[in-house]
């Protein structure tokens, strides 16, 4: 039995059909777009939540790295003596003291080294922009004859120039780095080059 296309009640169920069909897809375009509209911003929020953590490690990374270089000070960076440092071993010497005891005094030898110290080579204090209230680390390089332990020298270096030169107590030196810059071949060669920096 065919269809009746005049019939007045096909021609309302046709358009009532056409009308739920239309909604229907308004209805779901309008969710995928929906849908696709919050897709894109979720990945926008994630991407700048991406690009915050990433800017939060290159600060992180870049303060980091200027911690190291300001307690890692390039040889430019320390002021230098012309003279070779003494070791400890030679700075004192024990004296009968007027009591029948024994005391310790300063050797010929310690006294003329600081006579000769070119403490005019060091550099001003107030440009060295530290906090003599706080603790300091102090950075040491020699020129020295190959026979010297190294460490034998920081007493006499911090001594000179913390309490001498800069009339600061030298315990405020909490760490001394020292290290060997070049071996020379004779006394005259030796240098000194020093560095001061506050920490944390």
């Amino acid at each position: 039995m065919g269809v009746n296309t005049s019939d007045k009640m096909y021609m309302l169920k046709t358009t009532a059909y056409s009308y739920y069909i239309q909604e229907y897809d308004k209805k779901k375009n309008s969710s995928e777009n929906k849908s696709y509209g919050q897709k894109l911003r979720y990945k926008d929020e994630i991407i700048k939540d991406q690009i915050g953590i990433i800017n939060e490690k290159d600060d992180f990374l870049n303060h980091l790295e200027t911690k190291i270089a300001y307690l890692n000070p390039s040889i430019d960076e320390f002021m230098s003596f012309n003279i070779h440092p003494i070791s400890e071993n030679y700075m004192y010497k024990p004296i009968n003291s007027y009591n029948g005891g024994l005391s310790m005094a300063r050797t010929d030898t310690y006294n003329t080294w600081i006579k000769n110290f070119p403490r005019y080579k060091a550099t001003l204090k107030e440009e060295l922009n530290i906090e003599w209230d706080k603790p300091v680390k102090v950075f040491i390089k020699v020129d020295c004859l190959e026979r010297f332990d190294t460490t034998n020298f920081i007493k006499a270096i911090n001594d000179m120039v913390i309490n001498r030169i800069y009339d600061e107590d030298d315990k405020i030196a909490v760490d001394t780095q020292i290290q060997r810059n070049k071996i020379v071949e004779s006394y005259s060669e030796g240098k000194i080059y020093f560095c001061i920096r506050n920490v944390d």
